[in-house]
């Protein structure tokens, strides 16, 4: 389990935290087109042991889908018979009663750091692009490679902005640190005192 799908369980991880964890159903699919029922016992037992035995030992459950409609009604059972009344999922903690805004959870700093890595690998395949623009290879011809630029640049200014929009303000840090450490007023001079 790499890139795409192991990020997005860890920020489920984060938004259900570990009391939500019981209301969640990790579900195993492709069964059906299995030639070897051996390879998906193995990978299954690889997800439950290595992936998700943090969610599982929160009270999450797994369940394999076979592609037909009685195995769908039973995952669905399972999810409906779970008595989640009364569990406050980790985000809706942060949000309701901690009085966070979005960009202040657990689960959007996750995002947010995922984002910063991503925009990391794009910036670092600009430099390649654009270095093999000055070599003027062979290989690919300065349009393709112009065209392919003009993408990633594309690509980078959507990530920027997704960035802008989970990071949190400074005012608002600086706003959140004095919350966090109660006692605002003299930690407040301590902080200022040297800047005076």
């Amino acid at each position: 389990m790499a890139g795409s799908p192991h990020r997005n369980l860890r920020i489920m991880g984060e938004i259900c935290g570990d009391k939500g964890a019981s209301g969640v159903v990790l579900v195993t699919t492709m069964w059906d087109l299995l030639k070897n029922a051996d390879v998906g016992i193995t990978r299954e037992k690889d997800l439950i042991e290595n992936f998700w035995s943090e969610m599982i030992s929160h009270g999450a459950t797994f369940d394999r889908f076979t592609n037909s409609s009685d195995s769908a009604w039973s995952i669905i059972d399972r999810l409906v018979s779970k008595n989640t009344t009364g569990v406050v999922l980790l985000i809706q903690e942060e949000i309701a009663q901690l009085g966070r805004a979005l960009e202040e959870t657990k689960a959007a700093q996750a995002l947010l750091a995922d984002l910063h890595r991503l925009q990391a690998r794009q910036k670092h395949q600009l430099v390649t692009l654009k270095s093999l623009v000055k070599a003027q290879t062979d290989a690919i011809s300065p349009q393709d490679l112009q065209e392919r630029i003009t993408i990633m640049e594309g690509q980078i200014n959507l990530t920027s902005e997704l960035i802008d929009k989970l990071q949190i303000s400074f005012g608002r840090r600086i706003i959140l640190f004095f919350k966090r450490n109660g006692n605002g007023v003299s930690l407040f001079w301590v902080l200022l005192c040297p800047l005076l």
